[in-house]
């Protein structure tokens, strides 16, 4: 018979009917959801519900294609870009952008006539220029590009609609909105972004462009949506002529051409949102009939250069080119990520030094993280301590400040400053020579700021930290590296202990062979190694692992360069001192020559009379000096006195 304590049967009625407890849902705090500064709401911040799920349909203003793009042009296509990649990469939305290029439009036909270029031509080498900048700056492609010039009969439907649903009218060839018939429409409204600026007549007829015709128009506040061409301009044919697409209508049709009728996101720079925005958003709704066509309008912060918006028309812009010959993409992009999308921020030598001091921060981690990956061993000791269990507990704090900055209107300025915290917890961590670092924990942080940096477009590998070596030649190099980098160490450590014993036996020549030595070894860490993308790093401790880390050659080059420069700044500064200082010796030296009497007579611009001693008693107008006066100059005349006496005294020339 089978033991009572079996399990295949049993005689315990109750134990049959045993159920499981009921299981509860577990209580939790509320997890932030995603919200954005809304222009279409004054600005506030408001949740952000895309119309279908996880796809996001998006629509942003590309360039107008005359000139090259500057620096306030990559701040906002940049931070489109990082948007993108937050919606994406983080969040899981399913992005769908369309870009325009401008490529007919007034400025492009007036830059083109003063070169003598033909109009096509010209507007393609500049929107080639461009893309090969937004390349530079690891901007990605939208999913849709689309130039004007390739949708002419998608503008000219586009212009028919709204003439039949009452809101456009003709007039000498041309075609003009109507504002105050649209205005009139109960279900439409004119300045939704900025309602004070509609009866703006300035910024309107900056908009309208500098080849228009004035006087056509019913109201002074209308827009042209075809715009009827001049001899030599460019055409085409559409019921009202030959002619060409206004500025505001172009966006309006590629973007009812490529995306749904209502879009998710509009965006651009601020400086587009009277009359451009504006304007696109009352053709939208004319075209389609219906009260509103954007749900969240996104307007990027200005760029200023010393207190001005960067602008062409200023003529205070850096073009993207020049300022890449100067800094590395990484530290452009880090620079706007440093700021909030939507404020405005300054672009100089000052905020390009914070940029390259915030990227050096994040480069040297996760250098850091890779000797200690390099150096893992499966077979070492595992078990947590107290310090382990508190660096993960940093870290599961840090990601939820990140998702909470990120949910925060794309707060990336906050998200570099839980991601600089971390950095400064696992750096104390691995600096701690108690105990090895426990190889799994340093790989899961490196591994989640290597994701943020990645979403931010600062890098683009899979591995750990930022793309300054090939993937396969650094596992091929490492192995290499470790032998070369531990012989170097030991020839520097023998070298330093034996100069130590060679100058107490005063041997010169054994001394200067190691100090060659010693140099040598020197020139290999600070100059060739560096030239190869390689940098070591002497040991501080007998214990300690030889050091070696992958760093870009560029930076490298760039920061050798500048220490230069500040080196010379320094020497110059100093030799100026000198100079000053040796000048106002002589000066101090010829005034000594003087006796006091003579130095004191010779102020006739402030005294007139004088003592048998050369002491003042009068003032330059003859009046006897006052007391304070004549207290003032006996002092000088004390002062020189001394300083003559000294004078003769050393028995100078």
């Amino acid at each position: 018979t089978q033991s009572t304590w079996g399990l295949a049967k049993s005689s315990n009625k109750t134990d049959m009917e045993r159920k499981q407890p009921e299981w509860h849902v577990p209580s939790a705090p509320e997890r932030p959801t995603l919200k954005v500064r809304n222009s279409l709401a004054s600005g506030q911040l408001v949740e952000f519900i895309p119309q279908k799920g996880n796809i996001v349909t998006w629509y942003t203003c590309g360039p107008t294609v005359y000139d090259s793009a500057h620096m306030g042009h990559a701040r906002n296509y940049v931070m489109v870009d990082v948007l993108r990649r937050i919606l994406e990469q983080y969040f899981g939305y399913e992005v769908q952008l369309t870009m325009n290029i401008t490529d007919v439009d007034d400025k492009i036909i007036k830059r083109s006539r003063e070169l003598g270029e033909d109009f096509g031509t010209f507007a393609k080498r500049w929107e080639l220029e461009f893309m090969n900048d937004m390349k530079s700056l690891n901007v990605q492609p939208p999913e849709v590009i689309t130039r004007v010039s390739e949708y002419i009969p998608e503008v000219v439907e586009c212009v028919q609609r709204i003439i039949e649903h009452g809101f456009g009218y003709e007039s000498n060839g041309s075609v003009y909105f109507d504002t105050a018939k649209f205005k009139a429409d109960p279900k439409h409204f004119y300045g939704r972004l900025e309602p004070w600026s509609v009866m703006d007549v300035a910024k309107i007829e900056d908009g309208e462009g500098a080849l228009s015709i004035t006087g056509e128009k019913r109201s002074p506040t209308d827009f042209a949506l075809w715009k009827k061409s001049k001899e030599g301009e460019p055409s085409w044919q559409s019921p009202w002529g030959l002619g060409r697409p206004g500025w505001h209508i172009e966006c309006t049709a590629m973007a009812a051409a490529t995306l749904p009728e209502r879009l998710d996101i509009h965006s651009g720079g601020i400086d587009l949102r009277f009359p451009h925005h504006e304007n696109e958003l009352a053709q939208a709704e004319a075209y389609y009939d219906c009260p509103g066509w954007v749900n969240y309008f996104l307007h990027a912060g200005h760029l200023e250069i010393q207190g001005l918006k960067m602008s062409k028309s200023l003529k205070n812009f850096i073009t993207i080119k020049d300022a890449l010959q100067e800094y590395g993409a990484r530290e452009i992009r880090m620079l706007f990520v440093m700021h909030n999308w939507d404020a405005p921020m300054c672009y100089g030598p000052s905020s390009m030094t914070e940029s390259y001091a915030k990227v050096r921060q994040f480069s040297e981690f996760f250098q850091n993280v890779k000797v200690v990956l390099r150096n893992a061993k499966f077979e070492e000791q595992q078990a947590w301590t107290a310090r382990d269990k508190n660096l993960m507990q940093v870290l599961n704090e840090i990601k939820q400040q990140v998702h909470a900055a990120f949910c925060d209107n794309f707060n990336t300025p906050s998200v570099l400053e839980a991601l600089s915290a971390l950095v400064s917890e696992t750096n104390k961590y691995l600096n701690d020579p108690s105990e090895r670092p426990r190889w799994p924990l340093v790989r899961s942080v490196g591994l989640f700021i290597h994701r943020i940096m990645h979403i931010f477009g600062l890098v683009e590998d899979s591995d750990i930290g930022f793309n300054v070596s090939d993937g396969n030649a650094e596992s091929t190099i490492a192995p290499l590296m470790e032998l070369f980098a531990q012989f170097r160490e030991d020839i520097r450590t023998a070298g330093l202990e034996s100069s130590k014993m060679a100058q107490p036996l005063g041997n010169a020549e054994l001394s200067a062979n190691l100090s060659r030595l010693l140099r040598a070894c020197d020139r290999l860490r600070d100059e060739q190694l560096p030239q190869l993308g390689i940098r070591l790093e002497d040991r501080t401790g007998p214990h300690q692992p030889v050091v070696w880390k992958y760093i870009d050659k560029e930076d490298w080059a760039r920061e050798k360069a500048k220490k230069a420069e500040e080196a010379e700044a320094k020497a110059a500064q100093k030799a100026a001192l000198a100079a000053a200082n040796k000048q106002k010796e002589e000066q101090k030296k010829a005034q000594a020559r003087i006796s006091p009497s003579e130095f004191m007579r010779a102020q006739t611009d402030k005294y007139s009379a004088w003592d048998e001693e050369g002491k003042p008693t009068h003032d330059v107008k003859g009046e006897p000096l006052s007391k304070s006066a004549s207290k003032a100059a006996l002092k000088a005349f004390e002062t020189q006195k001394k300083l003559h006496e000294d004078f003769l005294a050393k028995g100078e020339q």
